[in-house]
């Protein structure tokens, strides 16, 4: 895609974020458009929920459940629109900047 990435862990290198820049055509990295969304979700632990928060539930016409809304489509998009710019704009005249904000706890293993 030609995007230059950085991933930026905390202090203990348990948690990451991920920051990803499209230059421009003429290849300004500055100014432009900043796609930001986050992996993260908070804990389940002391809330009311009706039903079984890790099942998804059908009530009268509506989907319940965690991540049943969230942010993972919208990074999907982001994606899709960055490849879709590149491939189709001549003449880019605005880098794009996006962020993958992940504010929970990442394994070793899933980064360098």
């Amino acid at each position: 895609m030609g995007l230059t990435c950085w991933v930026d862990k905390n202090a203990t290198g348990d948690k990451a974020n991920l920051f990803a820049t499209l230059p421009a055509s003429n290849g300004e990295t500055q100014g432009g458009l900043v796609l930001s969304g986050h992996t993260d979700v908070v804990p389940v632990d002391g809330q009311d929920w009706a039903t079984n928060p890790f099942e998804l539930t059908e009530q009268n016409g509506k989907l319940y459940g965690r991540g049943a809304s969230d942010m993972k489509g919208f990074i999907a998009s982001v994606l899709g629109a960055i490849d879709n710019s590149k491939k189709e704009a001549k003449d880019l005249r605005y880098c794009f900047h996006t962020t993958i904000l992940n504010l929970c706890h990442v394994p070793k293993h899933a980064y360098k």
